[in-house]
């Protein structure tokens, strides 16, 4: 850089001046005397530069990418300025722009391991994982004891579903470096997709351990707490509420105060959604019906998306459509975005991710809106004190047992979400049974669902049946392999195991053709999978139990008042398969009638959750106007 400062020797003793205050890390006073070169030397490069720093230094990331697209302006073959832009935009997640600038460093200095490192971590997060780990190759050749690299090329494998190579490169990392917490959550991504969630579980704790500011790993650790039979509801609770008081202690500042009188003789609501799946997502198919039907002359509807905007699909304009207003917050700080929803004068807030992928649950510890509520995405409590209710089914939450599991007051609803089947389904056909002579069993969960504990129950039903089949139709093939050794293991007789790839939504509907009778998953039951079997004429067998994900299948199965396929022990579950195998007159006669149950179920129309859940907003509103604290209460229609 000295060829770039002038030879003036006034300004070269500025400059100087800059490199001083560097090196004494004082970076606010840097800031200050770069800009007021600035206003001499206003085409410097080193200047900018100089600006640049001092205002990553102090995190002050969206003005230093001003100043670094100024700097690369004046002087394009700056590799340092291309790589640092790189990572600003990495920090916010515009990873297509990150791209770009750090291919150009690339091709200044092919052979940098950093500026390697960085673009392989920018592809990864685009989905282009193969030349990610064609780029992280090239820097272990640099570097074969980074800690950093080795990790990042076991999270790119994992993606390219190679599993037992991904797993290689996590347990280096880790004993290269075992204080690396991400080493050990990426490791536990990784086997939880085996169904080893013991294990997982253990890692994610001492990544948690060693790094509680990762509060992704939260959400990754109670998905395991949740598909673990071994784990109690008192523990997965008492994790809940450990994360709500990490991201209470982490907030920048104090939650927003709401008075009363400013809110209180407002017309109309104004809701805000927060949410990553306004997409082509499973959400989407629920909360557009929800959208379509609430009342504008009463509510507005406010949506902050929180999901990449380049990849908006044809779902996300629809909902658009239906909405008062949309925000893409997904580059946005916690702080900013908070700080916007309450500009908005959101009086109710909603999460509808919980601890999913792409939640922002974080945003509302700030507490932008007066009243803020969790909903749909997760079925658990959030752990946070700033989100006052829970909103869910009423045969999710049957006795008050389940409100101990939650920090949210609960609000009951009839049903808690519409459906609404894929119009160009096909006819329920004909049971099996009658054809076959013998009853095939049938499941279509995602793999994470098929545990020990259920491919153990499976096990026992299938003993006890030798005669029945099991279709296992829910898995990619690359899937059904770790799958297939589960049940081995377990002494599954493996001729009675039959397999179906996963395919597109027809094959799916048009697989329950093939299927007497579903045998649902345990602790996590199947949800959507378990409506959508009814709707094709196959009933769900299902187990209960104390958590809320261990009571979707009785949800289903009881708002269809189909309560003899709802069992609350093994042996029963065992008895019940047994019983239905045994009677296959009284499983045609149902199969023919269950579609038209599922047409007259009134509670499961979108009318009647909108009609529930306008009635809910309108109660916890009054109630916060009035100064009462969130108070749990059932809406009856």
């Amino acid at each position: 850089m000295k060829n770039l400062l002038p030879s003036n020797s006034k300004f070269l003793v500025e400059l100087e001046r800059l490199g001083q205050l560097f090196n004494h890390g004082d970076y606010k006073a840097m800031e200050s005397c770069a800009r007021l070169l600035l206003k001499k030397l206003p085409s410097n490069p080193y200047v900018w530069k100089a600006l640049s720093v001092a205002l990553i230094q102090q995190e002050k990331n969206k003005e230093a990418e001003r100043v670094l697209y100024k700097s690369t302006e004046l002087s394009p073959d700056d590799v340092d300025n291309l790589n640092n832009l790189g990572i600003l935009l990495q920090s916010r997640k515009a990873w297509s722009e990150a791209e770009i600038v750090l291919r150009q460093a690339q091709q200044l200095v092919p052979a940098s391991k950093d500026i390697l490192f960085n673009l392989a971590t920018t592809l990864m997060h685009q989905y282009k994982s193969q030349e990610a780990c064609n780029l992280f190759a090239q820097c272990l050749a640099f570097d074969p004891l980074d800690a950093d690299i080795h990790c990042n090329m076991g999270c790119a494998l994992d993606d390219l579903g190679k599993a037992t190579e991904a797993i290689n490169h996590l347990q280096t990392a880790i004993s290269l470096a075992p204080e690396h917490a991400s080493s050990y959550a990426t490791l536990a991504n990784v086997i939880r997709k085996q169904g080893r969630f013991s294990e997982a579980i253990s890692l994610y704790e001492k990544a948690l351990e060693l790094n509680p500011a990762l509060l992704h790993v939260y959400s990754s650790l109670f998905f395991c707490l949740l598909h673990d039979s071994n784990k109690s509801a008192a523990e997965i609770f008492y994790m809940h509420v450990k994360f709500g008081a990490y991201v209470n202690a982490a907030r920048k500042h104090a939650p927003y105060h709401h008075a009363i009188a400013q809110y209180k003789h407002k017309k109309k609501l104004r809701l805000g959604f927060v949410s990553g799946d306004m997409r082509g997502h499973a959400m989407s198919h629920f909360i557009k019906p929800i959208f379509s039907g609430l009342d504008r002359n009463e509510f507005e509807i406010f949506v902050y998306s929180n999901y990449p905007e380049e990849k908006e699909d044809v779902v996300s304009q629809q909902i658009k459509a239906l909405v008062t207003h949309w925000s893409n917050v997904f580059e946005k700080p916690d702080v900013e975005c908070a700080k916007e929803i309450n500009a908005d004068e959101i009086d109710i807030l909603i999460d509808l991710s919980g601890h999913t992928e792409h939640e922002r649950l974080s945003v509302f510890a700030y507490k932008p809106a007066p009243v803020q509520m969790s909903w749909m995405g997760y079925p658990g409590t959030t752990g946070m004190d700033t989100i006052d209710y829970y909103i869910l089914d009423k045969y999710l939450a049957p006795s008050s047992k389940i409100d101990e599991q939650f920090t949210e007051k609960l609000i009951r609803l009839p049903a808690s979400a519409p459906f609404q089947p894929y119009k160009f389904s096909p006819d329920v056909r004909e049971l099996p049974f009658i054809k076959n002579g013998y009853v095939t069993f049938g499941n279509f969960s995602r793999q994470e669902k098929i545990n020990s504990f259920t491919i153990g129950l499976w096990r026992d039903v299938l003993h006890a049946l030798p005669s029945s089949q099991l279709l296992i139709a829910g898995l990619h093939l690359d899937q059904q392999e770790s799958v297939r050794a589960q049940f081995q293991a377990a002494g599954v007789n493996m001729a009675q195991i039959n397999w179906k790839v996963r395919g597109d939504i027809m094959e799916y509907l048009n697989t329950h053709g093939e299927v007497d009778m579903l045998l649902d998953t345990y602790p996590y039951n199947g949800a959507t999978t378990s409506l959508y079997a009814q709707w094709m004429g196959v009933p769900t067998l299902t187990m209960i139990g104390e958590t809320v994900a261990s009571r979707q299948g009785a949800a289903v199965m009881g708002q269809l008042e189909l309560d003899d396929f709802i069992v609350d022990s093994p042996t029963l579950f065992v008895d019940k398969a047994l019983y239905w195998a045994n009677h296959p007159s009284r499983l045609a006669a149902l199969r023919k009638n269950i579609r038209s149950s599922v047409l007259n179920c009134a509670i499961r129309s979108p009318q009647s959750i909108v009609s529930s859940v306008e009635i809910a907003f309108k109660q916890a509103w009054k109630t916060w106007c009035a100064g009462q604290p969130p108070n749990a209460f059932e809406v009856t229609l």
